[in-house]
């Protein structure tokens, strides 16, 4: 019987998941998941955007020291 705390999971997708027991609930759209090969994905994503905001920051602190890094 499935519901929102148990449900079914095929054995292709286990092992799609190389064996990791830390499947993401189909009855809940907003579990985070903590699978690590995602979460260093999401980080290198993360700093690949914070890169341009650094590098304008970088180029204002330049400018306001008269160009002394």
């Amino acid at each position: 019987m499935e519901n929102g705390c148990a449900w079914k999971v095929g054995i292709e997708q286990i092992k799609a998941a190389n064996f990791n027991p830390d499947q993401k609930n189909p009855h809940d759209a907003d579990t985070v998941s903590h699978d690590p090969a995602e979460l260093l994905r999401k980080h290198a994503r993360l700093q690949q955007e914070a890169q341009g905001p650094r590098d304008q920051l970088k180029a204002i602190l330049v400018q306001s020291l008269g160009g002394r890094a």
